[in-house]
C-alpha cells in the first residue's frame, strides 16, 4: 500500500512539476508577448516619425520646386515683355519705313532726273 501511495505521490509530484513548468512557460510567453507589443508600438511610432520626416522633406522639396517654377515664370514673363517691346519698336519702325518708302522712291527719282539734267 505504501508503494501505491508512493507511486501516487510521485505521479502527483511529477504532475505538479509539469504544471509549474507549464505555468513558467506561460508566464514567459506572456512576458514575451508584452515585450513584442512594446516593440511593435516602438516600431509603429518610429515608422510614424520617419514618415513625418519624409513628409517634411518632401514638402521642402515641393516648396523649392514651386519657388523655382515661380522664378522661371517671372523670368519668362520678363523675356516676353522685352520681346513685345522689341516687336513694338520694330513694328513701328517698319510702319515708319512704309511711310517713308514713297518719299524714298521720289527722292531716288529726283536724283536720277537731276543726274540726267547735268
Amino acid at each position: 500500500m505504501k508503494s501505491v501511495l508512493d507511486k501516487n505521490k510521485k505521479k502527483e509530484d511529477e504532475q505538479l512539476l509539469k504544471a509549474k513548468e507549464l505555468k513558467e512557460k506561460i508566464e514567459s510567453m506572456k512576458n514575451d508577448l508584452v515585450q513584442l507589443k512594446k516593440e511593435k508600438e516602438n516600431i509603429l511610432s518610429d515608422k510614424n516619425l520617419v514618415l513625418e520626416a519624409k513628409k517634411k522633406e518632401l514638402d521642402k522639396k515641393v516648396d523649392g520646386v514651386e519657388l523655382e517654377i515661380m522664378n522661371n515664370s517671372y523670368m519668362i514673363n520678363d523675356v516676353l515683355k522685352k520681346v513685345r517691346e522689341i516687336f513694338k519698336k520694330t513694328h513701328v519702325q517698319y510702319e515708319y519705313e512704309e511711310d517713308l518708302k514713297p518719299l524714298l522712291i521720289r527722292l531716288q527719282h529726283i536724283n536720277i532726273n537731276s543726274d540726267e539734267i547735268k
